[in-house]
């Protein structure tokens, strides 16, 4: 048996400051943003990396005092490119509307990976789910805008995330991950501190998930998987044609399932495929 103690990774420097982008729009314009950021990120530079979130508000500084709590579109970012050429870069998604308030600023990169971190503590109630998508195209941004205005919760979230760049310049079968070439994935995201909302919130995020499908080129992002009841059917949508190999190598490194995940491909004991 074969165990790895320790790794090697060549790392793209970034940092160690970037320009970080996070600008607070009413809810009310969530069509009219959507549409901008779709036209604007389907070409945007590599260094830049965004993403759209239907959501509330903070309550607190530095949002004033009548939007606080108040359901909000987000677009927050990252560019990674020289940073006196962040605050232009940005602009496009900074002026779509008149913001609630702008935040953007330079912004040590390790600071960035951890801004949101104190919204989603240990011990609350996730259920997300995802899909990737050929086009944000109107109906998706109208259903988007739909699933966001009846989200369950405040803390719950409807997101859009802007991919391509680099990483769709990578074939789909050179790594693990498969969906490369996808140049958006819609996420919904049910948020929550109270048990007894589970219900509604898995309902919730279900039905828009479902009606999301069809507009959906298929696969899931892995790391957004419900409770992963699809079992290996969620694999295989999140792995591609890169899945069968993957379980070619589990069976030869790990058939007896040392090195786990809480959804494990399936082998038997003899490592046999069922």
């Amino acid at each position: 048996m074969c165990v790895v103690t320790s790794f090697e990774f060549r790392v793209h420097p970034v940092g160690p400051e970037v320009f970080f982008l996070l600008t607070f729009y009413p809810a009310s314009a969530a069509e009219d943003i959507l549409k901008e950021f779709r036209s604007f990120m389907s070409s945007a530079p590599d260094e830049l990396m965004a993403i759209a979130i239907y959501w509330n508000a903070p309550n607190g500084e530095p949002i004033p005092d009548k939007h606080r709590g108040a359901p909000v579109m987000v677009v927050v970012g990252c560019w990674c490119g020289p940073l006196d050429q962040g605050e232009e870069a940005t602009q496009p998604l900074r002026r779509i509307a008149t913001p609630i308030a702008d935040l953007s600023g330079p912004m040590p990169y390790v600071e960035a990976q951890q801004l949101f971190d104190p919204d989603y503590p240990k011990g609350l109630r996730y259920y997300w789910k995802s899909l990737y998508l050929n086009e944000l195209s109107d109906d998706v941004i109208r259903l988007a805008c739909g699933a966001g205005a009846d989200r369950p919760t405040p803390a719950s979230t409807v997101e859009v995330w802007a991919l391509g760049g680099a990483m769709g310049r990578v074939g789909p079968e050179a790594t693990a991950f498969y969906h490369r070439d996808a140049p958006f994935l819609l996420t919904i995201e049910a948020n929550a501190e109270d048990p007894e909302t589970d219900e509604a919130n898995i309902a919730w995020v279900r039905r828009w998930h479902q009606d999301a499908t069809h507009f959906s080129r298929g696969g899931t992002y892995f790391n957004f998987g419900g409770f992963w009841e699809g079992g290996e059917e969620v694999l295989a949508q999140s792995f591609g044609a890169n899945y069968p190999r993957l379980r070619e190598v589990k069976i030869r490194y790990d058939p007896e399932n040392v090195f786990h995940h809480s959804l494990k491909i399936p082998v038997d004991r003899t490592g046999t495929l069922p």
